[in-house]
């Protein structure tokens, strides 16, 4: 009797006391990834040349008015780059856990752009399961 208590005493010592240890949950991608991801995204959204040219004209306001930090965004230089004081913009990434990750579009003071021209802040969603991106804006945008 002694050895089967003993035997359900170690048992239970492995099942709980091993199994209550928690898995850290860690990222999969290496820093840098979840941006060039939104950084492809953001390139595909303004392809403007899938547009036929009759739409284009039709679009071109909101495309400028939604758009614009983007295409400030790819043809500014970043700040690595940026060798005086000027402002740039950069995307920044966080980690939140359960394989997803959020960038967003920030000025060179960590500000998150898109309110000020009722565009919505540039927020993104980095799934690394499927290497997906989704915006997280609820603001109603055409392009961009």
């Amino acid at each position: 009797m002694k050895v089967f208590n003993g035997i359900l005493f170690t048992l239970f010592v492995v099942l709980f006391v091993g199994c209550s240890v928690e898995a850290t949950d860690t990222p999969e991608f290496p820093p840098g990834l979840a941006s060039a991801l939104v950084d492809e995204k953001i390139i595909s959204d303004l392809d403007i040349f899938l547009i036929p040219p009759d739409k284009l004209r039709a679009f071109r306001d909101d495309i400028l008015r939604d758009c614009s930090f983007l295409i400030e965004y790819l043809f500014r230089p970043s700040s690595t780059l940026v060798a005086d004081d000027r402002e740039y913009y950069a995307l920044a990434e966080e980690y939140l856990g359960n394989g997803v990750w959020k960038v967003q579009l920030v000025n060179s003071t960590g500000e998150l752009l898109g309110n000020e021209l009722r565009s919505g802040p540039y927020e993104w969603n980095v799934y690394e399961r499927t290497n997906t991106v989704g915006r997280t804006s609820s603001v109603h945008r055409k392009f961009c």
